[in-house]
């Protein structure tokens, strides 16, 4: 859209803004440039919406920093094909063995189905192939020139997790997650860009809530954006009688309980 793209732009040039972020994959598992990850031209994801290098360079000849972010694990797509293409084990399941329920994830993607069993938002996060996938755009957007990656659903889904069973688990969900940042800080640190990673606005006051734990995330990225969305809080959050009304008290109070999980850590919390 160039009145979008012309808008941004300006916004750069009067210095408004100093970065830009572009989805790589989003929440349908939607690639949204021309990609050269194998995987995802098989899967048919790639929907090219814009050239990645150019865009980059475009933002940067404007002196802004290009922020690709990426999906990771809440992937319908990538879970439906794995699921009719015997790779079962990349799709997270449920303890009877079928894909863990979609609970509102995927609904609106492509190729939506209320067919039975419901082939839900999910992959599986203790999957190498999956994890590996992921890394690859991470890396192939580095490569071209992004100066930060920033991870987005890096989480086990909502739902009672002692039905959930992520096939071929080392560890906790905790230890997984946090390993998979892990590699790809590697992956992204190695092509010269930085790594972030969002986290939901509950997990600064529960981690369990989604097994983010933002002490053990902040030790393997760059910085931590919390999403924290007012509307995520209840009365009595942060000391805040109605979070919504209170957008500024409700987010500083989110922001200091992050950083109250991260110690005496310095790793960044920037607001989502």
């Amino acid at each position: 859209d160039d009145g979008l793209r012309d808008g941004a732009i300006a916004l750069l040039d009067s210095d408004q803004v100093d970065s830009i972020v572009l989805d790589l994959k989003d929440e349908c598992g939607v690639v949204t440039y021309d990609s050269g990850v194998a995987l995802a031209g098989q899967v048919g994801a790639v929907d090219e919406r814009y050239d990645l290098e150019d865009a980059i360079a475009t933002v940067h000849d404007h002196g802004g920093q290009l922020i690709a972010r990426l999906v990771a694990f809440r992937d319908p797509l990538l879970a439906r094909w794995a699921w009719a293409n015997n790779h079962a084990d990349w799709v997270l399941q449920d303890t009877a063995n079928d894909p863990w329920p979609a609970y509102g994830d995927g609904e609106g993607c492509p190729e939506a189905t209320n067919a039975e069993p419901i082939i839900g938002g999910f992959t599986n996060f203790a999957s190498t192939a999956v994890q590996d996938y992921n890394i690859a755009f991470a890396e192939e957007a580095a490569g071209l020139g992004a100066d930060q990656v920033v991870l987005d659903d890096v989480r086990r889904p909502g739902g009672d997790s002692s039905y959930m069973q992520p096939v071929g688990r080392q560890g906790t969900n905790v230890e997984v997650l946090t390993a998979f940042l892990g590699r790809a800080q590697q992956a992204v640190r190695a092509e010269g860009a930085y790594l972030g990673a969002t986290t939901t606005g509950l997990s600064v006051q529960d981690p369990s809530a989604y097994d983010q734990d933002l002490a053990a995330m902040a030790q393997v990225v760059d910085y931590l954006s919390p999403e924290v969305y007012p509307e995520s809080y209840s009365s009595g959050a942060f000391g805040v009688v109605d979070p919504q009304s209170s957008p500024g008290e409700t987010v500083e109070g989110a922001v200091n309980a992050a950083n109250e999980q991260l110690g005496d850590r310095t790793t960044p919390i920037v607001p989502w």
